[in-house]
């Protein structure tokens, strides 16, 4: 039986997750995203460790099916005051 997703705030332990989603989506639609595959997949693990941990200036929510992540959105500012 195939569940309803859940959405949820990443944490450090979903990077190698967040980076899979991350090169299915450019994959599957590269002509809506400014990065190509190549290039995000060239990241270091640091990069995707830091990207899923929240800050006060980010935060990437996954939806989640059965243990799957299958959609993302991330919300990031530069931490100006205006």
């Amino acid at each position: 039986m195939v569940h309803d997703p859940s959405v949820r705030l990443t944490a450090p332990g979903d990077a190698s997750a967040l980076r899979e989603l991350r090169r299915r989506a450019l994959t599957l639609h590269p002509e809506v995203y400014g990065s190509d595959v190549a290039e995000e997949q060239a990241r270091p693990d640091a990069f995707w460790t830091e990207r899923a941990t929240p800050t006060p200036h980010q935060a990437v929510f996954v939806a989640e099916r059965d243990g799957v992540l299958v959609g993302m959105a991330a919300i990031r500012t530069d931490g100006r005051i205006k």
